[in-house]
């Protein structure tokens, strides 16, 4: 007995039969789920002893809403599915799902770098809000022991006083010592003990810096197809049969990003081979939308463990299972059914799945190797240098023009 199958076949080399290239595992990568489908029906004739004739289909029309494997089996062309489909409501009238059988998914894939954002809490969020009240209390007990202190000091007047305790206050918490040598014993063991004080809070406090930064997680973007037509991002995608036909699914999300993101982008652009656009994954340029087989392969060649950490994925079609038709009440149904379940029961299935699928590259964070500081971690110590800059000049021509207008007087 011989029975026939038809699946969707994209990639297949000229030269080379569709048996052939079905069993071609040097691509396991390129129409897996057919290569998958064909693995399972060889195992299935072997068990019931008849002949599997395979056979392709690469286009689908627009005005078909079912395809023309479904419309094949459907018509009796063809006895079984080549290729594990979606079991819709619509389909349970025309065909019979033997059993679900292949885990399917397809997603955008891009990389989540760091936020191009001035990052003030590196330097406040060290140390707790309660901490930081406690540190200020301290420093104006410091100002006024060390001014109580330098009364018994060589100084002139109380604003020359106060401005040394001030500046020895801040010099000792900074690390800075002090140019000022007081001469009592009783002054120099305050000062000695403020600088131990400093010097604790500072290894604290950088230790903390250092900490947060190492383990600070990327703000990746939720699993929503929302977030993905909201934000500013290039998107692209592997060309696919189904396509299409998820992009216009009925729910108010793949809506939303139908109409405001995927109709936006000009038809030649849509496009990209999965080389292509792995690639520009990497560079960080596009989010490009492939079946998770086709793309891991490329992103484990291209992509060091850095970038593979970086890496965020927003699902058009989330995991679900495909299922394996034939004829609605046909006479192959029960064998179908009863051996694809055997198939499942054996183990064989698990097997030709972890054959033909590709296992997501991991992500080593005993591996992650440091990154440099950017502009915009450092740029709130710049703004405040420069801040302090600013304020010392317009203070200075201020003093300036007040000791120009005493001389004049």
């Amino acid at each position: 007995m011989t029975l026939k199958s038809s699946g969707y076949v994209n990639y297949r080399p000229k030269g080379m039969t569709v048996s052939d290239y079905l069993q071609d595992y040097e691509t396991n990568t390129l129409d897996s789920m057919a290569k998958f489908s064909y693995a399972i029906w060889l195992h299935v004739s072997e068990l019931f002893n008849f002949t599997i004739v395979p056979g392709e289909f690469t286009k689908w029309e627009k005005t078909d809403k079912q395809g023309p494997m479904v419309n094949g089996v459907t018509r009796r062309d063809q006895d079984l599915s080549g290729t594990a489909a979606l079991f819709t409501a619509y389909r349970t009238e025309i065909v019979s799902c033997a059993a679900p059988y292949w885990p399917f998914r397809t997603c955008f894939m891009f990389r989540t770098q760091q936020a191009k954002d001035i990052k003030v809490n590196t330097f406040i969020r060290p140390l707790a809000p309660n901490c930081w009240c406690f540190l200020l209390i301290v420093i104006i007990l410091i100002c006024a022991e060390f001014l109580f202190f330098l009364n018994h000091e060589n100084l002139q007047n109380f604003w020359e006083k106060f401005s040394v305790a001030v500046l020895l206050s801040i010099g000792s918490l900074c690390q800075q010592g002090s140019a000022f040598l007081p001469n009592k014993s009783y002054y120099r063991i305050s000062f000695i003990s403020t600088m131990i004080f400093s010097l604790l809070m500072y290894n604290y406090y950088s230790a903390s810096i250092i900490s947060s930064r190492l383990n600070e997680p990327l703000n990746k973007m939720n699993d929503s197809l929302l977030s993905l037509s909201k934000s500013e991002m290039k998107i692209a995608s592997e060309h696919q049969i189904y396509l299409d036909y998820f992009l216009q699914g009925k729910d108010w999300e793949t809506k939303t990003f139908y109409k405001k993101k995927w109709l936006k982008i000009p038809k030649a652009k849509r496009y990209l081979l999965p080389s292509e656009g792995i690639r520009q994954v990497l560079d960080g340029k596009i989010a490009y939308h492939t079946d998770p087989i086709v793309g891991y392969p490329l992103i484990g060649k291209l992509f060091n463990n850095q970038q593979i950490c970086e890496l965020t994925e927003v699902h058009l079609v989330p995991p679900t299972e495909f299922c394996f038709f034939v004829s609605r009440n046909g006479s192959f149904f029960e064998i179908s059914k009863i051996a694809l379940l055997k198939m499942f029961e054996v183990g064989i299935r698990q097997r030709q799945v972890k054959r033909w699928t590709a296992r997501k590259p991991l992500c080593r964070k005993d591996l992650m190797s440091i990154s440099s500081v950017t502009i915009y971690e450092v740029a709130f110590a710049l703004i405040l240098l420069i801040t302090g800059i600013f304020i010392s000049i317009m203070i200075c021509g201020f003093e300036y023009l007040t000791f120009f207008r005493i001389k004049g007087k």
